[in-house]
């Protein structure tokens, strides 16, 4: 069984993949379309990422 910071750094880890993986397709997205590259949807999960862990920090 995982420890509770074991727990919290693979939730990380996660969130880290996720906010790359959305910055990657609206990276492509501007690639194919000829537009700017939209960077909200990636950033939006790495701030909600450092809220969470700096919430977790307080308990």
């Amino acid at each position: 069984m995982e420890s509770p910071e074991e727990q919290e750094n693979r939730k990380i880890a996660l969130a880290v993949e996720l906010g790359v993986a959305c910055e990657l397709v609206s990276a492509f997205e501007a690639l194919t379309s000829n537009e700017e590259p939209n960077p909200g949807v990636g950033l939006l999960v790495l701030i909600l990422l450092l809220n969470v862990r700096r919430n977790s920090r307080k308990q």
